[in-house]
């Protein structure tokens, strides 16, 4: 397809329709599933629209191996909606993909189109990069297998997979792979923008396990991407984001691991909030990197906040586990206990049902390099006034192994961070929705004075400062988007803007 196929018209024009042509006595014609086609207003990089004729549209889906879907046919409403039930856009087309050939099918007709361009792989970014208004969707989701080499340690994963696949593909070897907390989260954006998770201190982001991509550039060249091939683009896709094309597979490494985990929270009474997070502070300063301890505000079913200590230990002995956690689990009066023996996936669920799909979500979000007296004020002055009752707070304590990479070894440059401190927010209301926004900013506003201020570019907006999400790699990142990407036809994202300092 050439560029002087798609004909330019006004935003907004009405479109004629047409149906695709088909020989007449064709008797195939009468039971064709497929949605007559008719020329589709598409917006561009530009914010125009540009009018891609039915001829164009009916050759792009022949070609494809997946789907090709439009507003109004059976499907189409389903793949335009995310994890983020506020995120409520209507591409004007969806490429379902199957393949990397169908990958290259799609970024040329977006090339060529000067199209607005999302890429969609879990579909679990809180701002919704995955999916536009009025532009070009490439779906990944049907690509989703998930393939253990177990001879070779690493575990191959396409785009449109989820942690859940991943962990249940390699824990079958008793091994596992960098992920995040929740199982429905995307494997692929996930990695991309990073990839902090339980084992992060014990081995690393995501993005530190990433052995090789499979790569779509936005000139439709499909290229291995490794230590050894195209370094250059191996060092921006670890912590870069979506910005330099679309990866077809992922080749991570994974580690020895046994499925039963040491798992569970102790909950404290907001009475002893005080105590609690200053005793984390202590604790997780000292904790040993097999052990993960997030710390949550959040709301008990009654309707009364609390303090909520996870812990995970997931390395060596169990009893070794019981051990670094006995510290916390004897401090104070908690309300309960749950820390037992379990299996990881088991663990897992529970984060998925805490963030279940089609809430009204929103985060606000920054690193910390200690936990200090400042914060803990600023959260405890903030969580009781929370709109929502399914809002909480969340301490990641991470550090260790993802400390012990030089800032400038990956995109990834916050190496010396030790917290994540995070509001999520979560409604069916949209009103309330609004009044959550508000809280969780203004509960980041009175963090950040006393940390460092910086947003993770998994948690970033397209709109948002992406050089304050990259610190001093930002430069090393434009100019490599520059060679990729000169067009920045891959946007939606924590953006890299083309050659800028």
């Amino acid at each position: 397809m050439k560029r002087r196929k798609f004909v330019q018209a006004a935003t907004g024009g009405a479109v004629a329709a047409a149906v695709l042509g088909k020989a007449a006595g064709n008797t195939k014609d009468l039971y064709d599933y497929r949605f007559p086609l008719r020329d589709l207003p598409l917006r561009t990089l530009s914010g125009s629209d540009v009018t891609v004729p039915v001829q164009v549209i009916g050759e792009l889906r022949d070609e494809l191996q997946g789907a090709l879907l439009v507003p109004g046919e059976i499907g189409y409403a389903k793949a335009r909606r995310v994890w983020n039930g506020a995120i409520n856009r209507r591409p004007g087309l969806i490429l379902q993909c199957e393949s990397a050939a169908d990958v290259v099918k799609a970024v040329n007709f977006a090339r060529e189109g000067n199209l607005l361009t999302a890429v969609r792989g879990g579909g679990h970014s809180f701002h919704g990069n995955s999916v536009c208004d009025g532009g070009l969707m490439i779906d990944l989701k049907r690509m989703d297998s998930v393939r253990m080499a177990p001879d070779a340690g690493v575990v191959q994963v396409g785009p449109g997979a989820v942690f859940s696949q991943v962990y249940r593909e390699v824990l079958a070897w008793k091994r596992i792979a960098l992920g995040g907390s929740v199982g429905h989260v995307g494997a692929a954006g996930l990695t991309l923008g990073g990839g902090i998770g339980r084992l992060a201190r014990k081995h690393g982001l995501a993005c530190d396990n990433v052995r090789s991509f499979d790569l779509v550039t936005a000139d439709g060249k499909l290229q291995k991407v490794s230590e050894g091939e195209n370094r250059g683009l191996y060092w921006a896709l670890r912590g870069g984001c979506g910005n330099f094309g679309v990866v077809t597979n992922f080749e991570l490494r994974t580690h020895p691991m046994a499925p039963t985990i040491l798992f569970g929270a102790v909950v404290y009474p907001w009475g002893q909030a005080r105590d609690v997070l200053n005793f984390y502070a202590d604790f997780t300063a000292q904790a040993p990197e097999e052990l993960s301890a997030y710390l949550f505000c959040m709301f008990s079913p009654d309707g009364e906040p609390t303090v909520v200590v996870n812990l995970c230990y997931s390395s060596g002995r169990l009893a070794d586990g019981e051990k670094a956690m006995a510290p916390l689990r004897s401090f104070g009066r908690p309300l309960s206990d749950s820390v037992t023996a379990e299996h990881w996936l088991v663990s897992h669920a529970r984060y998925d049902a805490m963030v279940p799909h089609g809430n009204l979500y929103y985060q606000a979000d920054c690193f910390a390099a200690e936990f200090s007296d400042e914060i803990i004020n600023a959260l405890l002055d903030a969580y009781p006034a929370a709109p929502s009752p399914q809002n909480f707070f969340t301490i990641e304590h991470v550090g260790g192994a993802l400390s012990r990479v030089p800032r400038d070894a990956t995109a990834f440059a916050h190496r010396d961070t030790q917290y994540v401190v995070e509001a999520t927010t979560q409604t069916r209301d949209w009103v309330v929705h609004e009044e959550n926004k508000r809280w969780a900013d203004a509960s980041q506003a009175a963090v950040r004075p006393h940390a460092s201020g910086i947003t993770y570019q998994n948690f970033a907006a397209q709109e948002g400062p992406a050089a304050l999400a990259f610190e001093e790699n930002y430069a090393r990142l434009a100019q490599v988007k520059a060679k990729h990407d000169p067009a920045n036809l891959f946007r939606m994202n924590a953006n890299i803007e083309p050659g800028a300092a």
